[in-house]
């Protein structure tokens, strides 16, 4: 089956939700963020479950039978590229329902789900195969955080917190593998924190090697230019221009090591000694002093989008969180101390830092595979100012054209600096 481009959503329609609402919701075609507005009981968050799960390339994990639990006449959504899924009844009811797949105009799959496995037959179950393909293909790497996450769980208790998560993995021999989470994930803020940590380490490793690459290409391309000088030589002909490059090496290296991603590069005695050496002798071993430079700068080239991430991060909760101040680093993770500099266990933040930091280190491990991003009432627990400050944050953290963030809230706050972005739920019944 031919693979679809990664497309953005461009809108969604719900017809009778309830047997009462029917909403359409368009995307502003120069805005990466939508956001659902609508008061409680509206079925906002019903809304985005449908989406999530007709959407879910995943053939377990009861998406299809969610779908059939909820009570409406017709749900589709629409991408950039007019790729159409449908899913309809021929009233508003619960129960057995059609999907269909269309590319433009032309229908490219029907299947039907009933409510007992036994009541389709073989050709239907080999359709539904195909149409988990189907999804798979349109490439959407979804991370969802549902209104229902918690911060904590509580000793003993057996109940698993709902996170609906899947993330296409195509690192895997060049194939889409499929890693799913589902009901009996556990999202205490504990595991989210200890996740980011992991995260860190793992993306320096994956960073680390691609600038082993281009360290090893720097080599071979200085190897096979052996014959005729280097550009790089003739252009760092004098002493300053080598000392100044050495200098700005050590300053960009020390906003890393900030972070714990770097190690000390330009050793002190080496400053000492390329200032009391002459210019002439420094010339003279430019093509050792210049494969140098060029080997650390590529290092922390490698380095730099992970650098510029953590240091958001740390900027945004040092700007949100009062008394308090945060450190971020590979060896630790996150950490949180109070005006006397004593380290706080994270049951001793509020409700309302607990959602913020569960919030944005979920969306910083997910932003490098997700698409798709969606977020149920972001607003719990944060106050009134923290709610006009999340989004630009959380646009800023994520800061890729590839990346779609849909938002459902009822918080006026929320939407007062985004309003270009507002879809507002109105029953087109009413």
């Amino acid at each position: 089956m031919a693979k679809h481009e990664v497309h953005t959503i461009s809108k969604i329609e719900i017809d009778l939700l309830f047997d009462l609402y029917s909403y359409t919701v368009e995307q502003n075609k120069k805005q990466s963020l939508l956001i659902l507005y609508g008061d409680n009981g509206c079925g906002k968050t019903t809304l985005l479950n449908c989406v999530f799960h007709l959407l879910s390339p995943e053939p377990w994990g009861r998406h299809r039978s969610y779908l059939g639990n909820v009570i409406f006449k017709e749900l589709s959504v629409t991408f950039t590229n007019n790729f159409i899924v449908k899913a309809y009844r021929k009233s508003a009811s619960n129960g057995q329902y059609k999907i269909s797949c269309f590319s433009g105009k032309e229908r490219i799959l029907d299947w039907e789900w009933f409510p007992k496995k036994d009541e389709g037959n073989k050709k239907n179950e080999e359709i539904y195969q195909q149409y988990c393909k189907l999804m798979e293909s349109l490439a959407l790497h979804i991370h969802y955080l549902p209104a229902n996450r918690k911060t904590e769980i509580e000793e003993n208790d057996q109940e698993k917190i709902f996170l609906q998560k899947y993330l296409l993995d195509q690192r895997n021999m060049g194939k889409n593998s499929i890693r799913y989470k589902s009901e009996s994930t556990d999202i205490s803020l504990e595991n989210i924190v200890e996740n980011f940590k992991q995260w860190i380490r793992k993306q320096i490793i994956v960073l680390t090697n691609d600038g082993y690459r281009n360290i090893n290409d720097l080599y071979y391309d200085l190897i096979k230019g052996l014959v005729s000088p280097r550009k790089s030589e003739t252009i760092l002909s004098s002493k300053d221009k080598i000392i100044k490059r050495v200098q700005s090496l050590e300053s960009r290296n020390n906003e890393y090591q900030k972070f714990g991603l770097s190690d000390e590069i330009v050793n002190k005695d080496i400053m000492k000694i390329l200032s009391s050496t002459s210019e002439e002798k420094i010339i003279s071993i430019s093509s050792i002093i210049i494969p140098y430079i060029e080997s650390m700068e590529l290092r922390l080239n490698s380095l730099e989008r992970l650098q510029l991430l953590l240091n958001k991060l740390q900027r945004y909760l040092n700007q949100f969180f009062s008394d308090k101040h945060v450190i971020i680093d590979i060896e630790n993770g996150v950490r949180i101390y109070n005006k006397k500099e004593i380290i706080l266990d994270l049951q001793y933040l509020s409700s309302g830092e607990k959602q913020l930091l569960l919030l944005m280190c979920s969306v910083i491990t997910a932003e490098r595979v997700s698409n798709l991003v969606i977020i149920d009432e972001p607003e719990i627990s944060l106050n009134v100012k923290w709610q006009r400050m999340f989004i630009e944050a959380l646009l800023d953290l994520v800061n890729s054209n590839n990346c779609q963030i849909i938002i459902a809230t009822h918080s006026i706050e929320m939407i007062t600096k985004h309003q270009e972005s507002v879809s507002i739920l109105r029953d087109k019944n009413a």
